[in-house]
C-alpha cells in the first residue's frame, strides 16, 4: 500500500503487558518489530509517556504512530499529553492486532485518511462467529475451514 516517503516507527501502549503481547505476535504473523511501552501495576504513567515523548524526539526524520490500548485510559490520555503538538506524531486508540498490522501494511508515513482506512478495516474483521453443527458427522470434518 502507497503512503508518503518519510520513515514511520508504530509504537504499542498499554497497561500492563498487552503491548509487549501484542509486539511478540506482530513480529510472529507479520514479521514488523514494533516498540511497547507497558503501564505496570507499580509502574508510573509519567514515565511511560516520557519515554514515548523521547523516542519520537529522537527520530525527527520519522513518523511516529503510537497505538493506545483504550481511548480514555490512563495510558492514552499521558501520551496524548506529551506527544501534543508534535506534527510527526499520530495517536490511535482501540489497539487490536488487524489494526496494527493494518497500520504497518501502509508503506512510509500514514495521512489522517490511511490510519482511518486501517480502522475500518480493523473494524470489519470485529465480529460474532457461529459455529454450527452439521447435519452429517462425517461432513463436519471436511466443511470445518
Amino acid at each position: 500500500m502507497k503512503g508518503n516517503s518519510m520513515d514511520k516507527r508504530v509504537v504499542l501502549v498499554s497497561h500492563n503487558r498487552l503491548a509487549e503481547g501484542m509486539a511478540g505476535t506482530v513480529k510472529m504473523i507479520f514479521g514488523a518489530d514494533v516498540e511497547a511501552h507497558c503501564l505496570t501495576p507499580d509502574g508510573s504513567v509519567v514515565e511511560l509517556g516520557r519515554a514515548v515523548r523521547e523516542g519520537a524526539l529522537a527520530h525527527p526524520d520519522a513518523q511516529t504512530v503510537v497505538v493506545a490500548d483504550i481511548l480514555g485510559g490512563s495510558v492514552c490520555n499521558q501520551c496524548l499529553q506529551d506527544l501534543y503538538g508534535m506534527d510527526n506524531v499520530k495517536v490511535v486508540a482501540g489497539m487490536s492486532l488487524p489494526l496494527v498490522i493494518g497500520l504497518l501494511s501502509i508503506d512510509g508515513a500514514l495521512s489522517d485518511a490511511d490510519i482511518e482506512q486501517a480502522i475500518e478495516a480493523a473494524r470489519a474483521t470485529t465480529q460474532l462467529v457461529t459455529l454450527e453443527v452439521a447435519d452429517d458427522p462425517a461432513d463436519a470434518e471436511d466443511d470445518f475451514f
